[in-house]
This record gives C-alpha cells, structure tokens and sequence, in this order.
C-alpha cells in the first residue's frame, strides 16, 4: 500500500473515477461529491509523503550508526563527537527532507510527530519529551506553541479517525471471516440446520480447531449471535429456493414426459385426458407419496417425481405456454395478412388509376358496365383485392376514383361559369357583379343560380364555345397542377366544357327545385303556427305582424321563415343556405321568403298586418280598440 492509499484511510472521503475517465472524492458520511480534492485528504497526502521523508531519514540514521558501531576507530575517546556529528549531519538532511512542502507547516509538523511515533492518546507533555529525544527540528517549523498545540490536536484527530476506521476495517474482515466460517460449518457441524440454537454450535465451533480462531476473533457474543441468525435465515432463503428450482424443474419434466411419452395435446386435451392415459400406461413412478399397508408414508423417487398438486400446476403451466405460441403465431399470421391484403388494395388502386389516366375510368360510369367492360374477372388484381378477408372492398376503391373525376369535374364547372360570367353572358343584377379576376365564390352567386335554371345546356356550350379562350385559360387557372394532365390535352378539352356546361345546368335546376320545395314546407309550417296559435289564444286576429312577432319569433317555425325579417340585416350577400348547396343566396330570396310569411299571415286572417299605419283596406271599418292604441 503506497503513502497516498495510507493517508487516504485517514480519511472519510474516498477517491474514484467517473466513465469520462475524471477523479472526484465522495464522502462516505454526508454522502457529498466533489471534483477538487477536499483539504483534508490534501493534507493528509502530504502529511504522508513528509512522514515517508522522515523514515527514509531515520533509517539512514540507523544504517550510520550500524556503521560507527563496527569502524575501530570509532571506540576511541572522540567515538561520541562522531556519532554527535553524524547525528547533526542525519538531522540536516532530516530538516532538507522536511522542507519538501514549505507552504504548508502543518504538514511538516505531522510529518515531524508521525516521525516521532506520537500516538492519539499521547499528552501534550508527553509528545514533548519524545520530540526532544529524537532531536527533530521540524517540531518548531510552526513559530508559536498555541499553534503547534492547536496542529498537535488536529493530528491526533486525524490519528484517532485513521484508527476507528482501521478497527472498522479490521472488524469487517473478522465478520467476513466468521460468515464463511459459519458456510464451511454447515455440513461438518450442521450451523443453520433447523432446531440448532447458538449456544448448541457455538461449543462445537469453538472446540473445532479449523473454526476456533475465526469464532474467537469476533468478541462480542451477541455480534455472534446476530451473524449466525442472518446466516440461518440466508440458509433459509437458499434452500427455499433450491426447493423451488428443483419443483419447477421436475414439472417441466412431467410436462415434457406428458407430450413425448403419452402424446397429450396441450391445446385441445383436457386434464382428465391426461391423467386417463397416464392411468391407461400404469406410471406407478409418477405417484410419489403412497401409503402402504400398515399405513406409513413411502416415498418412491424418480426423476419425474412430483406430487398431485405439482403435477396439474405442470399441466396447466404447460396448456398456458401451448396457448401463448398459439396466440403468437396467431398474432404473426394476422400481420402478414393485413400487410399482403394492403399490397393486394395498392396494386387495385394503381391499375384503376392508369385506366382513369387512359380515359377507360370515365366519370359516371357504372361499376358494372366497368367490369363488363375492362374484364375485371380475369384482371389478377381484381381477383387478390376480391379475396381480401378485411378493408376496403374493389367497388368502395373504384367510387374512391370517382369521387376524384366528381371534384375535377366540379372544378371544371365552377371554371367555366367564372369565364362566361367575366365574358359578360348572365344578365346579373347591378350589385351582383362578377370580379375580373378569378374567383371560388364568383360562380355560386344566386344571381348566376337563376340565370343557369332558365338556360338550356346547349345554350351554354354554345355560348362557351364563343368564349373559348376565355375558357380554356379559367380551366387552366382553377385545376393549377392537379390536373394538368386533362388540361393539357386539347382533344379533352371540348368534351369537358360540354360536360361542365350540363352539369351546371342540371345542379342550378335541382337546386332551384330543392329550393322552392324548402320555402313551401317552410310556408305550411308558418301557416300551422299561426292556426295553432290562434286555436290556443296565444295570438288574436287584431294584432299587427310586429306584435305576432314579438309572441311567436323563437319558435323554429317562425325563425325559419322570417330568418332574414330582422333589424339590421339587410346585406344582398347574406348566406343563410344549409350545407349541401352549390350556390348562394341573395336579396330576392329574402324577398320570396317575406312574401310567402305575408301572404300566410293574411290568409290566417291577420288583416290589420297588411295595411300601413293609419291606413284601412278597402272594405274595412275602423276599429276602435286600434284607433284608442294609435
């Protein structure tokens, strides 16, 4: 052991090195870390290396004195000068020796008392005297005597820390020692065994002459009864354990004996079965514990034995197992189906779109005249998406393209009705004009809705084929690279504006129709309200339609008809269409809307809503309620 290990022991904290290859010191009491090197294990280093100075010089000493002893001229008279000279010679290079670290007196001081073997338990008078004897001038490298004494208490703190912690030390190895001691003893003099008490074994280890120093090396009694406890209770462990292992062990056994000797299916034999085959091959060795005729217990050993218990808890523990792999390969194959059915769809998918790219995919074109048309029985991809045990079906990915040709095909309608709306063909209202540049919104004005429901589709390509630049630039515009592909063949490019131009036709009159069919039912339900109201007296025929209003505008029927009706909505723009509609609403909507609510109001009997303030309709009396309100 080298000086720094030595003065490291002195010490509570202890040096390592972390995984970046740097030292720290931990404090084994506080638990504290740091990466400097603490003060006291600074000094406690170099008190160690002064003290290694010193015994080197020491021993020189020694060795001069051997050397004066054995000189004949050393016996004469002047034999004291000599050794006097040496002494003082030893004692300057002790001093060079001492002076290794200057800037710390302290360290030379330790150095000094180590050297002179002061001990922890040593007076201050005492080491004194011991410093005068051996003549060390280190001893007065610190100037005053309250600083040496005050260096003499912390050394002997050091030297008392440095010794608890050795006996610590040495206290382990001897309970180290005593533990395997005690191992050793387990099968010589049954330490552990159950029903041995301390006292029982203590007399035999003390006795035996390979245990009597280590058991009489721990002095305390109850120490020793405190480790053969622990012992006990860790053979306690270990051989609850090896019982366990050697349990389980023998039901793997029966397990593995169950499926190769007797053919027991896991998966698919009930326990009953097994134990019938077992009985059907007469397994006397597997019945461990049986009872003979004068009733004692006989215990017939084989390397499968296992108990009734054991052998059920194998067979259920194997059945687990058995389901496990099942369940795994289960799991596996469904993985590989969902992946292969997934490529089966991708390669669906891609043959549909090259048809769609070759104008064999049209848009509206049925799914069966497609499959009558493209073979599709014979097409191998149709085929592995058709045997598909899950996702989507081949017609649910064929409508999936046709719901991409329905989006272009709306984009080209919208496209068109911009161009001819900019090109000046609708006869739109003076507020309802189309911007010049394009726009989404421009084509789904309700002035344009109107216009298209009274216009033939004829009319409309004619009056796009006179446009035609016009056109082709709003189509080219609105698709932008979706759909360059169509765009940019001209062949296409006739059959798509006709097509447009019908679709916007046909959308424009259904929802007109869908419209109208709305305001009617909307004008019935107003009319039942306002007959249902009445029957109850909620509202009187000589009320004006402001005071109706006040009485009946949260019901939905009211709130459907008279949605726009209300102060401070006035803007043409306003869009209260549901979800579903192509096209916006206007003002005129609004007004058809009112119309319907009025007429319904006066066909109700309301003839006082009818008139304006102060005025009578022909054929009317005054009445004087109103004319006591007004």
């Amino acid at each position: 052991m080298t000086a720094t290990e030595r003065a490291d022991l002195t010490t509570r904290w202890k040096e390592a090195v972390a995984p970046d290859g740097r030292a720290y010191f931990h404090n084994l009491d506080t638990k504290e870390t740091r990466w400097a090197m603490p003060d006291v294990v600074r000094a406690a280093r170099e008190a160690a290396l002064a003290a290694e100075g010193a015994k080197a010089a020491k021993m020189a000493l020694m060795r001069a004195n051997a050397a004066a002893a054995t000189t004949p001229n050393a016996t004469n008279g002047d034999g004291r000068t000599a050794v006097a000279s040496t002494t003082t010679s030893i004692a300057e290079k002790t001093n060079v020796v001492g002076e290794t670290s200057p800037d710390d007196p302290k360290a030379v001081f330790a150095a000094c008392l180590s050297a002179c073997g002061v001990t922890s338990a040593q007076r201050w008078d005492e080491t004194i005297r011991m410093v005068e004897r051996h003549g060390d001038d280190r001893f007065y490298v610190l100037k005053t005597a309250a600083e040496r004494k005050k260096a003499f208490h912390e050394f002997q703190a050091r030297q008392k820390k440095r010794e608890r912690e050795e006996k610590r030390m040495d206290d382990k190895k001897k309970r180290v020692a005593f533990e395997t001691m005690l191992r050793e003893a387990e099968t010589t003099l049954g330490c552990g065994a159950p029903g041995f008490a301390f006292r029982e074994v203590a007399e035999d280890l003390a006795k035996d002459q390979r245990y009597a120093e280590r058991f009489r090396a721990v002095e305390n009694d109850r120490e020793k009864e405190d480790l053969y406890r622990a012992h006990c209770d860790a053979l306690r462990v270990r051989e609850r354990e090896r019982r366990r292992l050697a349990r389980d062990d023998a039901r793997r056994r029966f397990a593995t004996r169950l499926a190769t000797e007797f053919g027991v299916d896991f998966e698919n034999d009930a326990w009953r079965d097994a134990r019938r085959a077992i009985l059907a091959d007469n397994e006397e060795a597997l019945v461990t514990n049986e009872e003979d005729e004068s009733g004692a217990q006989t215990t017939t050993t084989t390397p499968y034995s296992c108990d009734r218990y054991d052998r059920l808890v194998a067979f259920e523990n194997a059945v687990l197992a058995a389901e496990e792999a099942t369940e795994k390969r289960r799991t596996v194959a469904e993985l590989l189906r969902r992946v292969a059915e997934k490529k089966n769809r991708d390669a669906f998918v891609a043959f549909l779109e090259k048809k769609r790219d070759e104008k064999r995919l049209t848009l509206r074109t049925p799914w069966r005249d497609f499959v009558d048309a493209e073979s599709l029985e014979d097409e191998e991809t149709y085929v592995s998406v058709s045997t598909n045990a899950s996702g989507s079906r081949p017609r649910e990915l064929y409508e999936d393209q046709l719901e991409i040709l329905e989006t272009r095909a709306a984009r080209d309608r919208d496209a068109v009705i911009a161009a001819l709306a900019r090109s000046g063909f609708f006869a739109l209202e003076k507020d309802d004009g189309i911007p010049s540049s394009p726009n989404v919104d421009s084509p789904r004005r309700a002035s344009i809705r109107r216009a298209l429901a009274r216009t033939d589709p004829e009319t409309l390509f004619a009056a796009a084929e006179r446009h035609i630049d016009a056109v082709e630039a709003s189509l080219r515009d609105v698709h932008g690279g979706d759909g360059g592909d169509e765009a940019s063949e001209a062949s296409d490019t006739r059959a798509r504006i006709r097509r447009a131009c019908g679709d916007a036709v046909a959308v424009a009159s259904r929802e007109a129709a869908t419209r109208d069919r709305r305001r009617r039912r909307a004008a019935e339900a107003f009319s039942a309200l306002l007959e249902s109201s009445l029957r109850r007296r909620v509202v009187r025929l000589d009320w004006t339609w402001e005071e109706v209003s006040g009485k009946l505008s949260r019901e939905p029927e009211w709130r459907e008809m008279c949605f726009f009706d209300r102060a401070g909505e006035d803007d043409a723009n306003e869009n209260f269409t549901d979800d579903g509609y192509a096209f916006a609403s206007d003002a005129a909507d609004r007004d058809a809307y009112r119309a319907d609510a009025r007429a319904a109001f006066a066909a109700c009997g309301f003839r006082a809503g009818l008139a304006e303030e102060g005025e009578l309709e022909e054929g009317e009396a005054p009445d004087p309620k109103r004319a006591r309100r007004e």
